[in-house]
């Protein structure tokens, strides 16, 4: 085998590695919440949608005592957060960054009540 035919096999071969990498499996996230009882559940780093919404309600349903726990957001290699305000009302959002995820949750939150802060922030590993 030549040189060079040697040398285009092994960048074939790296630029094969690189590609897959770029297009590793998603990674999804959810996070549920009681709104009875204010408690919540959250889940990252799952394979599916589905079973990441699962996890979050588990969670949720095991710190409330009641089954009222919904999917508020769901994410997919991304962040979702939280934030509570007066009287319990909440809000939420999703986005590619923590801080993007923060900032939609407390203005969906500030659109219902007011004092409204950040409970919780989850995010994928990509």
């Amino acid at each position: 085998m030549s040189r060079t035919f040697n040398i285009n096999l092994v960048l074939s071969i790296v630029l094969v590695l690189s590609h897959q990498s770029a297009f590793a499996a998603n990674k999804y996230g959810a996070i549920a919440y009681s709104s009875s009882t204010g408690a919540h559940g959250y889940s990252y780093n799952y394979k599916n949608q589905y079973s990441a919404k699962r996890r979050a309600i588990r969670l949720c349903r095991i710190r409330a005592s009641k089954k009222d726990c919904k999917v508020i957001v769901g994410f997919k290699n991304g962040c979702g957060a939280l934030a509570k305000g007066y009287n319990g009302k909440f809000g939420f959002g999703s986005g590619v960054q923590r801080t993007t995820a923060k900032r939609h949750a407390l203005n969906v939150c500030s659109r219902y009540t007011n004092r409204c802060r950040v409970i919780r922030t989850v995010c994928t590993n990509r």
